[in-house]
């Protein structure tokens, strides 16, 4: 950025020194030429002659006189008479700015100014001739009485030019130019005039160069800014890319090293690291899942066969104590192929390689239903006591959030553990109700005693509390009561959806 305010500043600058320059040097060449302005005063003389016979002006006709002048912008007249100073543009100026300034009170209409005086020495005519010297001495000069305004002379038309001409240089010109004679309505008069119309094209070159050098910085920082916002908003579509659509989408930075360019280099290169970090961690969880797999395999297949051994062992023998033995082994391994299954499970839910999930709305009661009537039956068919109570908070057409095989999963194996761990004679509840704008089911049972050994590791509980948290769904379990009195409790939150909320407020 600081690279491209110094270039701009260079150039713009650059631009507008050299611009004036070219141009004061046309003025002074060929503008200011000798021949350019013994044409352009040719040309003013028979203007004003043109202009005093078409209006048919007189020598009292001061103020048509004035606004010729007004109308040939920095040209100063000076007229006259009898060998006198008759008529001085400049003057005249101030004297009309007088004027409107105090509201039109003023001098008359033709009144001489106060300061007389004659054409210079050696100042000629129009047909060659020399004109006569009327007086000697400075005071004759042209202006010489109004040297009390000092050296600024006022512009007709004003400009933008600060080095405006002299008082003694617009003499000086004039006098230069001779005198031409002047034919008005009562009789003939003297002229001569000092051309500026230079100082336009001085003010030209200024305001020229002063713009030129503005807009070159302008547009440079423009181009520069214009090209920081596209890398902007490019690494922001791209961020947007990685994030929305697809990781793999790589960030464009270009060649540059500015500012955005590094920090679009730094965000690619983040992306690739994360991409390589996922790559790896997949490939652990890939080489894990195989492990698991195979262990799993490897563990349950001789357990299949020792179960199988144990359970011939057990039709070929009818010695009671050895009866205790193989039903205790068969019991362990069953124990064993058991956990085989429950870390199995875990580690599908909590390695990653779960199904996606899918999240539908479903009808309420009719959920609860069916993930709980047929577990009841066959608890109730086993000679456990269950009572299922539906609240009437549940209306119709309330419906919940969930995906109906991940949360069936989780049923099955609460109450796998209810067929396991609870105690068949007390009675098992499952109350379900509205609260806080969740469907609740809460589950409670009377734990067996002696039952510590077998739910020590809870693995299947951790996994159905990782699947409700993957549904968005509450998930809490504990024991309440004493040692031999423990009530186990589960509480599954089911979310409501909205629209069944307000199918539920309309019924």
């Amino acid at each position: 950025m600081l690279l491209a305010i110094i270039i701009s500043l260079i150039l713009g600058l650059g631009f507008a020194f050299f611009s004036r320059m070219l141009i004061n040097n046309w003025v002074e060449k060929d503008y200011n030429s000798a021949e350019q302005k013994k044409v352009r005063y040719d040309k003013y003389i028979e203007d004003l002659q043109t202009y005093v016979s078409e209006n048919g002006l007189s020598s009292t006709d001061t103020a048509e006189i004035t606004q010729w002048v007004h109308g040939n912008r920095n040209v100063y007249l000076f007229l006259y008479k009898d060998n006198q100073l008759f008529f001085d543009s400049s003057v005249e100026q101030d004297k009309n700015d007088s004027v409107q300034d105090n509201g039109g009170e003023g001098e008359d209409k033709g009144e001489k100014p106060s300061d007389e005086a004659t054409p210079g020495d050696g100042d000629e005519s129009s047909d060659g001739s020399e004109s006569g010297n009327g007086s000697d001495g400075d005071d004759d000069k042209i202006g010489s009485a109004d040297k009390e305004n000092g050296n600024a002379a006022t512009r007709p038309g004003g400009g933008f030019t600060v080095d405006y001409p002299t008082r003694e240089e617009i003499i000086a010109t004039a006098e230069k130019n001779g005198l031409r004679q002047l034919e008005l309505s009562d009789g003939t008069l003297f002229v001569t005039l000092a051309d500026f119309t230079a100082y336009i094209y001085y003010d030209v070159a200024n305001i020229a160069s002063i713009v030129g050098g503005v807009l070159i910085i302008v547009i440079i920082l423009m181009l520069y800014f214009q090209r920081i916002i596209f890398k902007i908003s490019r690494l922001a579509k791209d961020v947007s890319s990685v994030y929305e659509v697809d990781m793999h989408n790589p960030i464009r930075y270009g060649s540059g090293n500015d500012e955005i360019s590094t920090l679009s280099r730094n965000v690619e290169q983040m992306r690739s690291s994360m991409i390589e970090s996922l790559e790896k961690e997949k490939q652990a969880i890939e080489a894990n899942t195989d492990l698991i797999t195979s262990m799993s395999h490897d563990i349950r297949t001789p357990l299949t066969v020792l179960l199988g051994y144990l359970d011939i062992m057990k039709n070929s023998t009818d010695d009671t104590q050895m009866q205790e033995y193989i039903k205790a082994s068969e019991s362990t391994a069953l124990r064993l192929k058991e956990l085989s299954d429950d870390m199995f499970r875990y580690f599908l839910v909590f390695g990653g390689n779960d199904s996606r999930v899918e999240i539908s709305a479903y009808d309420a009661k009719t959920l609860v239903e069916q993930l709980f009537t047929e577990h009841i039956l066959l608890l109730s068919e086993r000679g456990y006591n269950v009572r299922m109570n539906l609240s009437d908070t549940i209306k119709e057409n309330t419906r919940v959030l969930t995906d109906a095989p991940r949360i069936m999963r989780v049923i099955d194996n609460l109450f796998s553990n209810i067929h396991k761990y609870a105690d068949p004679e007390k009675e098992i509840t499952v109350d379900t109700s509205i609260s806080y704008g969740k469907l609740v089911c809460v589950i409670k049972n009377h734990v067996l005693e002696n039952t510590d050994g077998k739910e020590s590791n809870r693995i299947g509980l951790k996994t159905c509390e990782k699947i409700c948290e993957s549904l968005g769904m509450g998930f809490e379990y504990h024991t309440a009561g004493g040692r031999n009195q423990r009530t186990f409790i589960v509480r599954i939150d089911f979310p409501i959806s909205r629209d069944g909320e307000e199918e539920k407020s309309d019924a």
